[in-house]
């Protein structure tokens, strides 16, 4: 292991101490650590890029769409991130993905969602603030801002480079006789079509369909019903994967909310690639790639980080107000992970001694601490 990934294990080391689960109080202690860490932040972090400010974005009268790609990440063969804000009555044209399954949850506003997969009648539901979704591959689909107030939302596909068709593309390149034998359509009608300049993100008639407002689908879940995987006064952990919901057979979803002071326990997954995406407020980050490399950053919204599968990483919230995050794994089940002191704990005790040069009084002492459990105070 090298000094930064040295540096990096003795850094987390002083995060042991805590056993309370209680609100953190000392906020002044974060603001000393982050001074004394300032000289410390890596002035490159391969693993991480803003969207707000780095990804693609695509802006028009409807609203924004925001793309990472593949390429701004060094190792990601799992798939894409984007970010939507759309305005109201804005959607998300008609469309499909060849070669991906969508997963998304909704940040702000509400979203009516219709699929179709070629058989059966279609699925309609609304996405509200907290809930998710799921589109198969290849399903014909839309996004529509049925609320009164903006719509945002982010959404992961699990390819690296996702096929995009619109429905209307689809449309517009036939030719003219063969749209009038497959649609019934008339010349004009065919004209009208094709001369259409239609982006990705437009606007729907809201007084063509009746406003759904069923949140009920079984493409759909809510981390606001799930059972957290841990909740107390420190924050919560919500996942939504395939035990919660079959239809998420390819993904799942994470939130992972923390109070002021708060510190995720570093970690690592044992399976699966994961997007880490800040929605809101402010951390501090600490990673160690998988060649021994450690990263140590601010984070705020907007913020992405790619994890490959297996990197050791944990966060701290330094701000004011809560610092709430979303991960995407590449996979829907069997997500486990290891913490320090857990796998400390799960080891030879001679083992532990040899590696880390510690005595035996103290391996004991540490064989002996209580097990923490995903978050503790600072």
């Amino acid at each position: 292991m090298n000094r930064n990934g040295i540096a990096t294990l003795g850094l987390i080391g002083i995060f042991w101490h805590a056993t309370v689960i209680a609100a953190p109080q000392n906020i002044d202690k974060v603001t000393q650590f982050i001074a004394q860490q300032k000289e410390q932040l890596s002035p490159d972090f391969p693993y991480r890029i803003n969207l707000f400010t780095q990804g693609q974005i695509n802006k028009n009268n409807f609203g924004t769409r925001i793309a990472e790609e593949a390429s701004q990440f060094p190792l990601d063969s799992f798939g894409q991130l984007f970010y939507y804000n759309l305005l109201e009555q804005g959607m998300r044209v008609p469309h499909w993905h060849a070669n991906a399954v969508e997963v998304g949850t909704v940040l702000t506003g509400a979203m009516r969602v219709t699929i179709w997969e070629g058989k059966g009648e279609k699925k309609v539901f609304t996405v509200k603030k907290n809930n998710t979704w799921v589109i198969p591959q290849a399903a014909l689909h839309s996004l529509e801002n049925v609320g009164k107030s903006d719509l945002t939302f982010i959404l992961t596909y699990n390819s690296p480079s996702t096929a995009d068709v619109q429905f209307e593309q689809a449309w517009a390149m036939l030719p003219d006789e063969v749209l009038i034998q497959s649609t019934g359509l008339n010349k004009k009608e065919i004209q009208r079509i094709k001369s259409a300049d239609i982006d990705k993100l437009s606007s729907f008639d809201p007084g063509a369909d009746s406003i759904d407002i069923s949140t009920e689908s079984p493409y759909s879940s809510s981390f606001t019903s799930i059972k957290p995987l841990y909740q107390s006064a420190l924050g919560s952990i919500k996942r939504i994967d395939s035990k919660s919901n079959s239809n998420m057979k390819e993904m799942s979803l994470q939130q992972t909310i923390l109070k002021p002071g708060t510190l995720r326990l570093p970690h690592w997954y044992t399976a699966g690639d994961t997007f880490f995406y800040v929605a809101k407020g402010e951390g501090f980050f600490m990673m160690l790639d998988n060649k021994g490399v450690s990263y140590r950053a601010m984070i705020k919204p907007g913020d992405l980080v790619y994890l490959p599968v297996a990197t050791f990483h944990g966060f701290l919230n330094t701000g004011s107000n809560d610092l709430e995050v979303y991960e995407t794994f590449s996979i829907s089940k069997d997500i486990n992970e290891i913490s320090l002191l857990d796998g400390a704990q799960h080891l030879n005790k001679g083992a532990v001694s040899g590696a880390m040069g510690l005595s035996k009084e103290t391996i004991d002492r540490l064989i002996q601490e209580k097990p923490r459990t995903y978050m503790v105070p600072f």
